[in-house]
């Protein structure tokens, strides 16, 4: 699986069954704490992994943090961490709504990047299935 988002080729994963249910392990793993109301997708590589968690967890899918309601309690999804700015909107977005953000997890963390150091999502606890 390292070697495929390593490439970047993150729908890859999908043409693999046993690196496909890899991938579905570590986020099942990531998410499988957490009492939640949605999964938001923040990007569309990551739409097709929330779409299969939604449906293990039996949660909904959502795809704009304009659906979050006041209380609601979310997951967020995305294909990669860079620098987390990106994330770090969209987190702010669920809370405009009213919603509290639990975890956020994604495909691959690209380290060189920065998200980490710089402590933007340091309110949000956040993994990756790849470190890069």
């Amino acid at each position: 699986m390292e070697d495929i988002v390593k490439k970047g080729d993150y729908l890859a994963l999908f043409t693999d069954a046993g690196v496909f249910e890899e991938a579905m392990k570590g986020y099942m793993g990531m998410f499988d704490r957490e009492v939640f109301d949605y999964i938001l997708v923040s990007d569309k590589a990551s739409s097709m992994f929330a779409a299969v968690l939604a449906d293990r967890f039996k949660r909904p899918l959502i795809f704009d943090a304009k659906d979050v309601s006041k209380g609601n309690k979310i997951l967020i999804m995305a294909d990669s961490l860079g620098d987390g700015q990106c994330l770090k909107k969209t987190a702010e977005a669920v809370e405009a709504q009213g919603g509290e953000v639990l975890r956020i997890g994604c495909i691959v963390e690209k380290s060189s990047e920065g998200a980490r150091k710089s402590k933007l999502l340091r309110p949000y606890p956040f993994e990756a299935l790849v470190l890069c």
